[in-house]
């Protein structure tokens, strides 16, 4: 899911860059977007300034699967001396129309000694997977929503015209933990469809973002599920009764069957998360921020426990910067509820008597609380609903997260379904506010 097309070290400085793309660069941002040849490929990469995540869905939606690896291998190859011997300086529909990038491909690429080209050009195994599904299984996957079949349609079309399928494909699991897996979703059949569906998330997300689509295909895979307090004790005590509990909710049938290792694996393999399977472990890895954080399958609990807490200091800094932007550094007296406020400063005197630093107050509230600033009426309507779309969706992802973050949720190792649900939300709520509302910009751009 996160194949990288531009390389840039300094994420940071490149999420900015993308936020704000649109309005330094409106004619270069609106030449791409209506695929005509207006801007130079390296143009492009400092125009927007994109981060790997989105250049890739960028590449794909626009301009098809094999475009993107030209442009990825722009920057990681001699690539761009061949363009200049092409005469071939600028991307767009009639440049892609000559066909010279075939040309490029089936003349040029073997002459770059010591580069893999499986490796530079080689198709992520969603691509593979939603390429093999015939019309039957896309419509199981897409749990039957319309809207979402015809879109899961049209990127496996656009992976058959775009030649990339002729490519080898790249498998990120060992020889052996591909024969594991194989072997145990011969044991339990209802992981095969698990399979399709994770690859299809996979897709959804690295295509179209996370949006209405994304949610759809989240559904799909978790029902109507969502992890919550007011559970009855026999959710938490039996795991035939939450097995019961996630059927009624119409989870995903091997989410429920399997177990915790096989499903992390499901996920490495069909990209939904990077990660990596060893000899007594399967693990994931998240980009929050500046942090790297892992979930290892023997320690799921404590892992997921650090994930909440690197999501909960990117939104607490999401918050800070978009509030000093709008309302400048008085903020939070002003835009944060009397008891809310009230309790940060009682904290806050408590840690200083403690000799702890002093820090601005929103340093001393707590997740639930960072969620209400949030939720709160004019900061809502002002600040946040182009960031996170839906107030209902918001306020359920930050339950989840309130969960797994609470020492008493008894998070299980062998609860799948509880994992797939944590990351899934984890990954959308550090899009979000990577993306910044700026889906806003590309919907209002469309021609």
């Amino acid at each position: 899911m996160n194949q990288a097309v531009f390389l840039d070290p300094d994420t940071e400085k490149s999420d900015n860059l993308c936020m704000t793309a649109k309005k330094t660069h409106p004619d270069s941002i609106a030449g791409i977007q209506r695929d005509l040849p207006t801007s130079s490929l390296s143009k492009m990469m400092e125009d927007y300034g994109i981060n790997r995540d989105i250049a890739l869905r960028k590449a794909i939606g626009g301009y098809g699967a094999t475009e993107m690896a030209i442009t990825r291998a722009q920057f990681q190859t001699p690539l761009a001396d061949v363009m200049k011997q092409f005469g071939t300086p600028n991307i767009g529909k009639e440049l892609l129309e000559s066909g010279i990038f075939g040309n490029m491909q089936k003349t040029n690429f073997s002459a770059f000694s010591g580069i893999d080209m499986d490796e530079l050009f080689g198709l992520t195994t969603w691509q593979k997977q939603l390429a093999d599904m015939n019309k039957g299984v896309l419509g199981l996957v897409a749990g039957q929503n319309s809207d979402l079949q015809k879109a899961l349609e049209t990127v496996k079309g656009n992976l058959f015209s775009s030649g990339i399928l002729d490519i080898g494909k790249l498998d990120p699991l060992s020889e052996k933990a591909r024969e594991h897996l194989d072997t145990i979703m011969g044991r339990i059949p209802s992981l095969g469809l698990t399979n399709d569906k994770f690859a299809a998330l996979a897709g959804i997300g690295d295509v179209y973002g996370i949006g209405k689509l994304h949610s759809a295909m989240t559904r799909s895979i978790l029902g109507g599920w969502h992890t919550n307090v007011d559970l009855p004790k026999p959710y938490w005590r039996d795991i035939d009764s939450r097995r019961d509990f996630y059927r009624d909710a119409d989870v995903d049938e091997g989410l429920v069957e399997g177990d915790a290792e096989t499903i992390m694996e499901l996920g490495i393999s069909c990209g939904v998360v990077s990660g990596k399977i060893e000899e007594e472990k399967a693990s994931w890895t998240f980009s929050i921020g500046s942090t790297i954080v892992s979930v290892s399958s023997p320690n799921i609990s404590g892992d997921t426990f650090n994930l909440v807490g690197s999501i909960e200091l990117a939104i607490r800094r999401f918050i800070i910067s978009k509030m000093e932007e709008k309302f400048g550094p008085r903020w939070f007296k002003q835009r944060v509820a009397g008891e809310i406020f009230a309790k940060a400063k009682k904290t806050r005197e408590q840690a200083l008597k403690g000799n702890e630093p002093n820090s601005p107050l929103i340093h001393f509230i707590t997740l639930g609380e960072l969620m209400e600033i949030i939720l709160r009426k004019d900061n809502w309507s002002d600040i946040f609903e182009p960031v996170f779309r839906d107030r209902d969706w918001f306020k359920r992802d930050m339950g989840v997260l309130l969960l797994a973050r609470n020492p008493n949720s008894h998070f299980r190792v062998n609860d799948p379904v509880r994992l797939t649900e944590a990351a899934i939300v984890t990954q959308r709520l550090n899009d979000q506010m990577r993306d910044d509302g700026k889906w806003l910009d590309d919907a209002s751009n469309e021609v």
